[in-house]
C-alpha cells in the first residue's frame, strides 16, 4: 500500500532505521569526544605540573592519542602545531612535544 518506489513497510521500520543509524552516529562522536577530552585532561595536568616540555613517550605512556585533535596549523619548514581544545602543542625532531595553554587568545563568536 502506499508509493510503488518507497524504501520502507511502514513509519514503524523507517523510524527503527533511522534511529538505529543515528544511535551509531551518537556513539562515534561520543567516543571521539571522550578522547579529546582525554588529550585535554592529560596536556592540562602537564601544564599544571609546569611542564611546558614532555617527552612524546611519556604522554604516549599516559595513553596520549596524537591522532585526535581539534586542529592543525600547518607552518613552512617548522612542525605542525596541534590543538586540543585550548591547549596547543607541536612535537620536535627529537621527540619533545611543546606544550602551551592559549585559552586567554580564544575568540568565541557568537
Amino acid at each position: 500500500m502506499g508509493r510503488s518506489d518507497k524504501k520502507f513497510c511502514s513509519d514503524m521500520c523507517r523510524n527503527e532505521y533511522n534511529n538505529t543509524r543515528k544511535r551509531h552516529a551518537d556513539k562515534m562522536l561520543s567516543r571521539l569526544d571522550s578522547a579529546l577530552r582525554m588529550n585535554r585532561s592529560i596536556l592540562k595536568n602537564c601544564s599544571d605540573s609546569g611542564l611546558s616540555d614532555i617527552d612524546k613517550e611519556i604522554l604516549a605512556l599516559k595513553h596520549f592519542n596524537f591522532e585526535i585533535f581539534t586542529s592543525a596549523r600547518f607552518r613552512l619548514m617548522k612542525p605542525t602545531v596541534y590543538s586540543c581544545y585550548d591547549f596547543e602543542y607541536f612535537t620536535t625532531k627529537d621527540g619533545i612535544v611543546h606544550i602551551r595553554n592559549i585559552s586567554g587568545r580564544l575568540n568565541v563568536y557568537l
